[in-house]
């Protein structure tokens, strides 16, 4: 069980992690992918699926910010 303060403190902190991590790892792998001796066809599918992380993890970080209003404004203190 978990009351409610902590979940939305968990929750904050997940958003933190999606937006710095993924963000900061996908630019830099697209960087390095563009110096590397991958071929073309290696290296555009690595972009495609990179850029596809990042457009998922704004995805999550709506729905975690919904579960956050959600919770926010709940009576309930025990999850």
């Amino acid at each position: 069980m978990i009351n409610k303060i902590e979940l939305l403190k968990k929750l904050g902190d997940s958003i933190k992690s999606e937006e710095s991590l993924i963000g900061i790892y996908s630019d830099h792998l697209q960087n390095a992918i563009v110096y590397s001796t991958i071929k073309k066809a290696m290296a555009d599918e690595i972009v495609e699926n990179l850029e596809k992380l990042k457009n998922d993890s704004v995805g999550h970080k709506m729905m975690i910010n919904n579960l956050i209003d959600a919770i926010s404004k709940s009576e309930k203190d025990v999850y």
